[in-house]
């Protein structure tokens, strides 16, 4: 959320006399050494139902906001569909945009009622492990106390 609002915050910039343009990307998983090298991190990966995004998808999104591009394609979701499939729009590249990348899909994060990470990419399967481990450390009674 911090983010968010710092990239929000500095949209008036993107004006003709500033002509500074702030943008964010929030990537789901990527598939990069950080995650893959990290057994930390890999054991919250359940490879059969988790799927990784590829640094070239992100990449390809970085590089259309950063690019000059005055609009790019977002996911618009499944209303008006009878098929239930997702839609496509094109969107104005502006300051204070972000963009949510996960898996074969980019969706334009709204500033307010945001429906929040959706679809493949998006989070590992065994989140839940790491939230147990870390209530129970907060729970031990020792969280906070110097040694």
């Amino acid at each position: 959320h911090g983010l968010s609002g710092f990239v929000r915050t500095l949209a008036p910039l993107d004006n003709p006399r500033h002509a500074i343009r702030v943008t964010a990307v929030a990537p789901g998983v990527i598939d990069t050494p950080l995650w893959r090298d990290n057994p930390e991190k890999l054991r919250l990966v359940d490879d059969d139902a988790d799927e990784w995004v590829s640094a070239e998808e992100v990449a390809e999104v970085m590089g259309s906001l950063v690019d000059g591009r005055e609009e790019v394609d977002v996911v618009s979701g499944t209303a008006g569909r009878s098929d239930g499939r997702e839609g496509t729009r094109r969107i104005r590249v502006e300051g204070g945009l972000i963009l949510e990348v996960s898996k074969s899909r980019v969706r334009k994060v709204e500033q307010f009622n945001d429906e929040g990470p959706k679809g493949a990419g998006n989070t590992v399967s065994r989140m839940s492990v790491v939230d147990k481990e870390i209530l129970e450390m907060l729970s031990s009674g020792n969280w906070g106390k110097a040694e």
